[in-house]
């Protein structure tokens, strides 16, 4: 999803458009069927079975985000996007496979890795936009598992009550969760004018992107 949020801001930065919608839909039905279809089988051994887990982690969603230029935003909705950071690892792109039908992750590397990618790109974001653990009002994370949510927390430092949370109660919707969850923080009533919102995203790749919203 910020992946998106980018392009559409360099298209306002650059004058091309004034408005730009992004849309993230995460459909996992397909693969889920597929996944427990090869799980029926009696040939299925206990690594089988392991490896086909995380699939069944996985959850539809969908999230969309409207971006304008400055001052075209309506009365109440001028959030800005003040700036984003990305850092990438691709030599560590085949610690997940996944198609429309199968997905087959090291959830281990992915922990180490994505870990250190994480700490990186939050440095960076540390530098560019001045972060402390202190001075971030909400931090909207990625959500992915108990252990990869903990594993921001301790890079970050952030305290548990600045972090929304979705995981929980609506799993992982991949890419999507980062919309679903600034959604949730703002039914909640947990953002308020002048906030400063960390959005933290990380996925296979393995990608990290981190960028401010002052709300």
């Amino acid at each position: 999803m910020l992946n998106g949020v980018l392009v559409v801001a360099g298209m306002i930065e650059a004058g091309t458009v004034d408005y730009g919608l992004v849309v993230d839909a995460e459909p996992v039905q397909d693969l889920q069927v597929a996944t427990i279809r090869r799980l029926r089988r009696w040939s299925t051994s206990a690594a089988g079975l392991r490896a086909e887990l995380p699939s069944l982690t996985l959850g539809c969603g969908a999230a969309a985000l409207l971006l304008c230029r400055s001052g075209l935003a309506p009365a109440g909705r001028n959030h800005c996007l003040t700036g984003a950071v990305a850092r990438a690892a691709p030599q560590y792109c085949e610690l997940c496979h996944a198609s429309a039908d199968k997905m087959m992750p090291d959830a281990r590397g992915l922990l180490v890795h994505g870990g250190q990618l994480f700490l990186q790109t939050w440095q960076v974001a540390q530098e560019v936009f001045g972060w402390t653990a202190s001075n971030i009002d909400v931090a909207v994370p990625h959500q992915v598992s108990k252990k990869v949510h903990a594993q921001g927390m301790q890079v970050t430092g952030l305290p548990a009550d600045k972090v929304v949370s979705t995981y929980p109660m609506r799993g992982n919707v991949a890419s999507a969760s980062l919309g679903i969850a600034l959604s949730v923080a703002q039914q909640e009533g947990r953002l308020q004018p002048g906030m400063r919102v960390a959005l933290l995203a990380i996925g296979s790749g393995i990608n990290c992107i981190m960028a401010e919203v002052v709300w």
